[in-house]
């Protein structure tokens, strides 16, 4: 009887110990899949600057540009070359019209690998 009950005990534990593997890996991906990092901007974020043509976006992850907004100080929106692309890549480079004197604010919308979109946004200014 008492090698039955000790039988019984680790198939019990063993469970458990299988239970608690299949749970980690279903978790993994959910931690590999994070959301995306803006690593880099030209104009820099918070920067001063004599002059800028445009804006560079440098990302931790390949995600795709679903939009891209240069407004003045003023809340006008600028005229740039963004279209959106069905690629994903980590690098963008917009050219932006009459980026003269003032304080800009970019603003990006990305979806990344893991299918969320998100927004990020800097400021500038232009001497």
């Amino acid at each position: 009887m008492a090698l039955k009950s000790l039988c019984t005990s680790r198939i019990a534990k063993m469970e458990k110990m299988l239970a608690f593997v299949g749970l980690c890996l279903l978790a993994a991906p959910l931690f590999v899949q994070a959301h995306p990092k803006l690593l880099e901007t030209t104009p820099a974020a918070d920067s001063i600057v004599e002059s800028a043509a445009g804006v560079s976006l440098s990302f931790n992850q390949d995600v795709r540009l679903l939009k891209l907004s240069v407004t003045s100080e003023n809340g006008v929106e600028l005229d740039s070359d963004f279209k959106i692309t069905p690629e994903s890549k980590k690098d963008y480079s917009i050219a932006v019209d009459n980026m003269v004197k003032g304080k800009f604010t970019v603003t990006a919308a990305i979806v990344g690998a893991d299918g969320h979109t998100v927004s990020r946004s800097f400021s500038f200014t232009v001497e």
